[in-house]
């Protein structure tokens, strides 16, 4: 992660705090805001794809968790909380400001309207809109303010249990409904875990754990209900005991009914600590008034999402201020969300370019960085880099690199034919730098000889960039738990890919050159024009890292 700071200068006391300051929040990815030197900003967007925890997700499901992750730090998704009483809050919406929001939440509170709320979230994902369902699950009309004992709900027998499951088999029905109907839902039940407001927080964080991981399992792996994105949501002081689990949450939430519009990015910084293995798209589940988006840019508060309550709450907010949040160029409205399933499903990760040009390796030119041998040669429309590392204490480049120029956007791919195995980890793959001096700013997807562990990667891959301020390159590692057999290589039939957009650097492993997975999103400023290739590299000084590339493929903008 890269980090932003002002330079003291004049006392080496000074400087000395600085390089602790920088080893500090460099490994927790948190730097400074400008100006602001008590609050605390998101660093930019550099991350490992999470993959959904329910085991076989939908092709929707899984699409959608790929896009909420694919703007994660860039812009927020508007939502409107809409209950079936009251104004009509889209409508509302409209009215003022001409758009309407990409989410529309939705509560199967009531079971009476609950067949309604599942034709609006039907309704909504055809309009291209993202379905959100809370669950304010209501204790039994037997029950006193709102206690429920937990531990009845578990004992057979008991009007709890009757009364528990019941709920949960009732509620499982309406998902299936949704689930067939190739709806993917954000789903939010138990709404404030921890605030103390509702039966299943009033009793502690190991039942409300519980009752958690009891309606998860059974939903997933007794229902097979595989639709959901599932999202906890605490309140304004999210707490880590009360956190289920890394295989039972997809993405962590908090709300704050405080009636202004200021990011809440203590709250928000507080959320993103709850889980080590989650490098979360964070939510707004509720909240009173909407956040200033470009105050959330400017703290680091970029939530992913926020869900203004309903009625007299939306009501409340000035009509002139409604309309201006509506039309920042940070948020993303009905109107601006993608076709997800196209865009962003397994089969839309194939190259979206009808007209792809394959790059003979003859064209490319080569240098040899920091290494202490290098050559390549081509062979039967293969290129072949062979490689040696070189003792040196200085910690930058050391790779044979074969480029060509280019500027703007591209899309790279390479099919890696066969990479030899080295006491010391070679590795290659694709690389895009700002010159060939040792030091160069780079973005550098590579491949591993096989797909055993090595330090904090699954073995196959990793994604490393350096920034101008850095020396040392930083890595960009995936999430053990949940990466699974997508970014694992098998010779000859693994093929990688980079793409720019912009200063947004993306990164894909296949297998066969037509399912794609998506393993990182980078931004990172670099310049225009680019060098652009195919690079080897060794840490080892006695034995050769060679590798075999075939159709190399690019388009350019």
């Amino acid at each position: 992660m890269s980090l932003k700071y002002n330079r003291n200068k004049n006392y080496m006391n000074k400087i000395a705090a600085l390089m602790l300051i920088l080893f500090l929040f460099t490994a927790t990815g948190i730097t400074f805001a400008k100006n602001k030197p008590n609050q605390q900003k998101q660093s930019s967007v550099s991350f490992a794809y999470e993959q959904l925890t329910t085991p076989e997700p939908s092709i929707e499901a899984e699409a959608l968790f790929r896009y909420i992750q694919s703007i994660k730090g860039e812009k927020i998704l508007s939502g409107q909380m809409c209950i079936p009483r009251g104004i009509n809050e889209l409508e509302y919406i409209s009215s003022i400001t001409g758009k309407q929001p990409a989410l529309r939440g939705m509560d199967l509170e009531n079971e009476q309207a609950n067949e309604q709320e599942i034709k609006n979230a039907i309704d909504w994902w055809t309009k291209g809109g993202i379905p959100v369902i809370m669950w304010n699950w209501s204790a039994p009309s037997t029950a006193k303010t709102n206690e429920v004992s937990i531990e009845k709900c578990f004992q057979e027998g008991t009007p709890e249990f009757n009364w528990f499951w019941e709920e949960l088999k009732t509620k499982a029905n309406h998902l299936e409904t949704l689930r067939d109907a190739h709806v993917p839902v954000i789903w939010c039940p138990f709404h404030e875990a921890n605030g103390n407001l509702f039966w299943w927080g009033k009793q502690g964080p190991m039942q409300f754990k519980k009752l958690w991981q009891t309606m998860y399992n059974y939903f997933v792996h007794e229902r097979e209900i595989n639709n959901l994105i599932w999202v906890l949501s605490f309140s304004e002081e999210p707490d880590k005991s009360w956190f289920p689990g890394d295989a039972y949450v997809d993405i962590v939430g908090a709300s704050s009914y405080k009636n202004d519009k200021y990011p809440r990015q203590g709250t928000f910084a507080k959320t993103r600590t709850i889980s080590a293995d989650i490098l979360p798209p964070i939510a707004y589940q509720q909240c009173a008034k909407i956040p200033d988006p470009d105050e959330c840019k400017e703290t680091g508060a970029m939530w992913s999402w926020f869900m203004q309550r309903h009625t007299i709450h939306l009501e409340n907010i000035d009509k002139e201020n409604l309309l201006e949040t509506y039309h920042n160029k940070l948020l993303v409205n009905l109107d601006e969300v993608p076709e997800i399933v196209n865009d962003f499903s397994s089969d839309a990760l194939k190259r979206k370019y009808s007209k792809g040009t394959f790059l003979p390796f003859h064209e490319l030119k080569s240098f040899n960085i920091g290494t202490k041998s290098g050559n390549h040669s081509t062979i039967n429309n293969h290129l072949e880099i062979v490689t040696n590392g070189k003792n040196t204490k200085e910690r930058k480049d050391n790779c044979y690199f074969a480029f060509k120029q280019m500027q703007g956007d591209f899309d790279i791919s390479v099919q890696v034919h066969n990479l030899s195995d080295s006491p010391i980890s070679g590795m290659a793959g694709i690389m895009a730098r700002v010159d060939l001096s040792k030091g160069s700013q780079h973005v550098f997807f590579m491949v591993f000889p096989n797909s055993n562990p090595k330090n904090k990667s699954a073995g196959a891959c990793q994604l490393n960039y350096r920034t101008k301020n850095r020396t040392q390159s930083t890595v960009i590692y995936p999430n053990l738990k949940t990466a699974g057999d997508k970014f694992k290589v098998e010779y000859p039939n693994s093929w990688i890919r980079l793409k720019r957009r912009g200063n947004i650097f993306k990164s894909y492993i296949s297998n066969d050159n037509i399912h794609w997975y998506t393993y990182s999103v980078h931004e990172q400023h670099l310049p225009d024009k680019l060098l652009v290739g195919l690079a080897a590299a060794s840490q080892d000084t006695e034995t050769e890292t060679k590798v075999e590339f075939k159709n190399l493929e690019i388009t350019w903008e």
